[in-house]
């Protein structure tokens, strides 16, 4: 996990952030815009301490971070993960590939580090066959939360 939630991002890459909160039926608001800014420019999940001290506590506070997250969690804007000591993360999910998105994460060096695009295909395909499967079984509001953790020596 990165310290600093920042990027090299180029602008051409930056999502248009008013328009997937108006998407996911929700109002703008200057909180959740900061709070959608700080994860697309952040290198990877971050916690929701990360996002409050990237967004500044004058920008919102942390009960506001916790509230907007879930929010967006509900909404399918943003994607839940977990570090290996049951840290919650979160990551920007900006178009459906985005939900189809794995990363590993170092318990030695704390840093995530997204999987080559075999593994992420070979497993989207995956999850895919057993998300349709529980849609086709009855199920509503299909998920998955697909976590990797190792030590690199």
């Amino acid at each position: 996990m990165s310290s600093s939630p920042k990027s090299n991002r180029a602008a051409s890459e930056a999502p248009d952030l008013p328009a997937l909160i108006r998407r996911a039926g929700l109002r703008v608001t200057k909180p959740r815009l900061a709070l959608l800014k700080a994860l697309a420019d952040a290198n990877g999940p971050v916690s929701i301490e990360q996002l409050h001290s990237a967004v500044g506590k004058e920008a919102c506070d942390l009960v506001t971070v916790y509230r907007c997250m879930g929010t967006f969690e509900r909404n399918r804007v943003v994607a839940r993960s977990y570090f290996h000591d049951g840290t919650t993360l979160f990551r920007l999910v900006k178009g459906e590939t985005d939900r189809y998105s794995y990363h590993v994460l170092s318990k030695s060096t704390n840093e995530v580090a997204p999987l080559d695009p075999a593994a992420s295909a070979r497993i989207k395909s995956v999850v895919q066959q057993i998300e349709k499967t529980l849609r086709d079984q009855g199920y509503t509001d299909v998920g998955h939360i697909v976590e990797f953790f190792g030590t690199r020596s």
